[in-house]
């Protein structure tokens, strides 16, 4: 639980200094950057085991489309953080679990509980008591923001279809590769005009530690816990998320947008901790 928990705060702090670093760098300059920092920090960490496991995985073309899916829920996320309140930025992002309850009935055949549905529709409403149609939340960044949330219900999908035979590590290897590769071919047409301070490139590569770090605190969280237990602990980064938008950013979410967050994470443990059913016959 411990390791979940610093796992969100990893999180946060790449959050954090991402969106003060797309007040004057491109977003997709600093999405490849922390992503070749991340595949550093898995090849100095995993090596042998690693290596491996990226030559010898199961379905690579899926692997390295769940790998892109991450990476564009990083620029996404991003990209949103960039011109929206952190809080509500992950809040919308949140929806991801939701959105992989409704999608999972026809793509890998689960029945989930009524009541499991309902959570899903109430998480929903959670985001309209954020948004508020009408309200100050509103332009591109809004748009990334439920972007983000798509790609990453995708990357949950097809992290659901290739965990039952490939290794965490393998995973968590694929997605630094992939996402590397991914941001490698974009960022000639996103390099920075004019030289970087030594003090954002410290930042910048203080990223990639803060994403594989927070990973790696993943993987070690769920070989000691089981993930009912683990999951609803991803909602703790709502909190982080808060004190640091409030901190370095003078973000204090209002009372609306608090009680959205509340029922999104609300709805999002109801999902985690409720049991799928499997259809008898394969789809």
């Amino acid at each position: 639980m411990l390791f979940m928990v610093l796992a969100g705060l990893c999180f946060t702090l790449l959050d954090t200094t991402a969106k003060h670093l797309s007040s004057h760098l491109p977003v997709p300059f600093i999405t490849w950057v922390r992503y070749m920092v991340h595949f550093v920090f898995m090849l100095v960490l995993l090596r042998r085991a690693g290596i491996e496991g990226l030559l010898h995985a199961p379905r690579p073309a899926l692997q390295l489309t769940r790998g892109f899916m991450l990476l564009l829920t990083t620029g996404f996320a991003m990209a949103a953080m960039s011109t929206l309140p952190m809080a509500e930025t992950l809040a919308i992002a949140f929806l991801a679990p939701l959105i992989v309850v409704l999608a999972a009935i026809p793509m890998l055949g689960e029945r989930p509980s009524p009541r499991v549905v309902m959570a899903a529709c109430a998480g929903f409403a959670g985001v309209l008591m954020i948004v508020r149609p009408g309200g100050a939340m509103v332009g591109p960044g809004l748009a990334f923001a439920f972007a983000t949330a798509l790609v990453y219900a995708t990357y949950q999908l097809l992290t659901r279809l290739l965990a039952a035979n490939t290794s965490p590590v393998t995973l968590l290897y694929f997605t630094a590769f992939a996402g590397a590769v991914g941001a490698s071919l974009a960022v000639p047409f996103f390099w920075p005009q004019g030289a970087i301070s030594a003090l954002d490139w410290l930042l910048l590569c203080s990223l990639g530690l803060y994403g594989g770090g927070g990973h790696f605190l993943l993987i070690h969280a769920f070989r000691r816990a089981p993930a009912s237990t683990l999951s609803p602990l991803l909602y703790t980064q709502l909190i982080w998320q808060s004190m640091a938008g409030a901190l370095f950013f003078n973000h204090i979410p209002d009372g609306w947008a608090i009680t959205g967050a509340l029922v999104i994470a609300a709805s999002g443990v109801m999902v985690l901790l409720a049991p799928h059913k499997k259809q008898d016959t394969p789809t």
